[in-house]
């Protein structure tokens, strides 16, 4: 065999043994065959440790943000924060609403804390945008230590990181209580949405509006 004649074999073997290695780890890569990589978009459910302890949320003036406007559809809504939060709680409820004025907020939580994370003798009901309880023992505590959030992701993978989330869980959220003005620019019509920034208040207005940056759930 002439010298040039096993040159061009050489290169056509080192050509399909390229192919052939490229083409094993293309298939590894994307059937998550690395534990160094993980392609799979599912959020990290983490195991809740009983020990744990539910404090009060955290609630401080804010920094590091200073608003940011939302637009859907005819709507913008700008965001005003009024103050850091962080709130770790069990999870009682779950509401998701659509095709409404509020699309910016797609769905609530309904979170309680403290002892009321273990007593099984209450019973939450949600719907347009409220959560509300009936108790068969004292209801005393459950007011300052029950939540009705409005949830407005900051993006798509904390959106879809919500939408893991179910009753029964165990959440610690972060991000900042805001007001939310939507003005509209078919009508220029606007209107105020005003979050609570109080634990213990009841009524119209007693819900959190919460832009959330972070969420961890375990279960």
């Amino acid at each position: 065999m002439s010298g040039i004649g096993l040159k061009y074999k050489i290169i056509y073997v080192i050509f399909i043994l390229t192919i052939i290695i490229v083409s094993s780890l293309t298939l590894v890569f994307l059937t998550g065959g690395f534990d160094g990589f993980n392609f799979n978009t599912e959020p990290i459910i983490e195991t809740y440790h009983p020990n744990g302890t539910l404090s009060d949320p955290i609630q401080t003036s804010y920094f590091g943000f200073d608003g940011v406007a939302i637009s859907s559809g005819f709507d913008t809504y700008e965001l005003s924060p009024i103050a850091n939060y962080e709130i770790s709680g069990k999870v009682v409820g779950v509401a998701y609403y659509k095709n409404e004025n509020l699309a910016v907020s797609p769905m609530d939580l309904c979170v309680v804390w403290g002892n009321m994370a273990n007593r099984t003798d209450i019973v939450y009901t949600q719907g347009n945008r409220d959560c509300t309880f009936r108790a068969t023992g004292s209801s005393l505590d459950i007011i300052t230590h029950f939540s009705n959030s409005h949830i407005i992701p900051a993006n798509d993978d904390i959106l879809n990181k919500l939408q893991n989330v179910k009753v029964g869980d165990i959440v610690t959220i972060k991000g900042y209580l805001v007001n939310v003005k939507r003005t509209s620019s078919i009508s220029s019509s606007t209107w105020t949405w005003i979050s609570s920034t109080s634990r213990s208040d009841t009524g119209n207005n007693a819900c959190e509006i919460i832009y959330v940056k972070g969420i961890s759930i375990y279960r």
